[in-house]
């Protein structure tokens, strides 16, 4: 429910790819990317978030972090 658009990962890694950017992105490029983008709905709201990989990816990365490794793999 963070109200990102849940592409914006998949945008982020095409626009990366495309770009003349050193290869490959980061986790912490991927952040930058996405954070940068407007919202598309209303952090938490019910009626406004959708299911998608976006919030997902993130919520890895936190995940990764609170537990003291780079990834969640």
């Amino acid at each position: 429910r963070s109200g990102s658009d849940q592409e914006s990962v998949n945008k982020a890694l095409a626009d990366w790819r495309d770009s003349s950017r050193p290869q490959p992105a980061t986790a912490k490029d991927m952040i930058h990317w996405i954070a940068a983008q407007d919202l598309v709905g209303v952090p938490g709201s019910r009626l406004t978030s959708v299911y998608g990989n976006t919030d997902y990816f993130l919520l890895g990365l936190i995940l990764a972090k609170r537990s003291g490794k780079n990834t969640f793999e």
